[in-house]
C-alpha cells in the first residue's frame, strides 16, 4: 500500500503532451518498474464563503412574467442575437446586486476546503535488471 505522500505524488504527475497523441484508441494494460521523484506542498486549509443555490430557471421565468410581452420578446431576441454572435451577455453590474440580494435572502454556506497541493513528480521507467 502507498502511503499518503507516495499518493499524493502520484497526483502531480503530468504526462508529456504527445503521450496521448501518440496512441490510438483501444485498451491498454502496462505494468513496469519506475522511480518517481516528487516535490510537493500542501498549503493551510481555508474557509470559503458561498451563496447557496440560485434556482436561475425559475428565477428567470418569475421575472419573464412580470414583464410586458414586447419587453419579454425583445429581452430574449438580444439575449439569444448575443449568445449566437459569441459576445455574451454584460450581466456583471447586475450579477453583483442579485448575488449580494441571494445571500440575504438564502443565506451563505461557510465550508472548510483543503489547502491547495502544489508541486511536481517526475516518473522515470526503470529497465528491467538495473539495481533500483
Amino acid at each position: 500500500m502507498l502511503t499518503p505522500e507516495q499518493q499524493l505524488a502520484l497526483t502531480k504527475f503530468k504526462p508529456d503532451s504527445t503521450a496521448r497523441a501518440a496512441l490510438g484508441p483501444g485498451e491498454y494494460q502496462e505494468t513496469f518498474l519506475a522511480r518517481v521523484t516528487s516535490k510537493f506542498k500542501i498549503g493551510e486549509d481555508y474557509e470559503a464563503k458561498q451563496a447557496n443555490s440560485i434556482p436561475w430557471k425559475d428565477l428567470a421565468l418569475v421575472l419573464a412574467a412580470k414583464l410586458n410581452a414586447a419587453t419579454r420578446e425583445k429581452v430574449l431576441r438580444e439575449t439569444l442575437q448575443a449568445l449566437a454572435l459569441g459576445e455574451g451577455v454584460d450581466t456583471s453590474s447586475v450579477s453583483e446586486e442579485v448575488q449580494a440580494l441571494a445571500e440575504g435572502l438564502l443565506g451563505t454556506t461557510v465550508r472548510t476546503c483543503n489547502g491547495k497541493l502544489t508541486g511536481t513528480t517526475i516518473i522515470e521507467r526503470v529497465e528491467e535488471g538495473v539495481k533500483v
